[in-house]
């Protein structure tokens, strides 16, 4: 005769999930909408209401409140966190993107999180796709691929002077009295970048 076997189905408490896991899981699930509701809310603080976007308008009121200018390149790294599409522009969803990886749902947090977004964006491994985002934040009207001089110049010191000075100065100097060129593609934005790197030794241009 066929051996009868000795295991049971599991019962129903068995089976369930554990009680304490299930509290947990609702707890963080509830943590999390919560610290989202106060993203959004944040977000329409400065949102304009029409176009449901923050526009460059409100872009100057969250600059203010962080006290820091809107020129500031610390404004363009938040950019580049929330990969925003447009200049001068934030949507919800780009909103939502950064600030949740920044842990930052007030005004205050923002602030204090700028010093570390600062540092993950001058990591090498971090700093050659901001730069290139950099180019291309400042496309702003459609099918445009290059960028005028004086505009160069100006990202140009914003992006790289602080770590570069020397070399900056030298390249903007160099761009603002040459006369074979109106315009800089993406190639050659690149090319200044490497050509920077190229002299001075890793150590010196990461401080490290």
């Amino acid at each position: 005769m066929p051996r009868t076997s000795s295991k049971k189905g599991l019962t129903g408490s068995a089976a369930s999930t554990n009680p304490a896991a299930d509290l947990f899981r609702s707890a963080s699930s509830k943590a999390a909408s919560k610290e989202m509701e106060r993203i959004d809310q944040l977000f329409h603080t400065y949102a304009n209401a029409s176009s449901g976007m923050i526009d460059p308008e409100g872009i100057e009121f969250l600059c203010s409140d962080l006290e820091v200018e809107h020129t500031d390149v610390r404004i363009l790294m938040l950019a580049w966190k929330m990969q925003s599409e447009k200049q001068g522009y934030f949507s919800l969803n780009e909103w939502r993107k950064g600030l949740k990886a920044l842990r930052a749902d007030t005004v205050q947090k923002l602030k204090k999180a700028l010093p570390e977004l600062e540092k993950e964006v001058r990591r090498p491994s971090n700093f050659v796709d901001f730069y290139s985002y950099a180019f291309q934040y400042c496309l702003t009207e459609e099918k445009q691929k290059s960028i005028d001089i004086e505009s160069i110049c100006l990202l140009l010191d914003l992006v790289l002077g602080s770590q570069f000075r020397p070399q900056v100065d030298a390249l903007i100097q160099y761009l603002r009295t040459q006369i074979d060129y109106k315009v800089i593609n993406m190639d050659q934005w690149m090319g200044f970048f490497r050509f920077v790197n190229e002299l001075l030794p890793s150590e010196a241009l990461w401080g490290l």
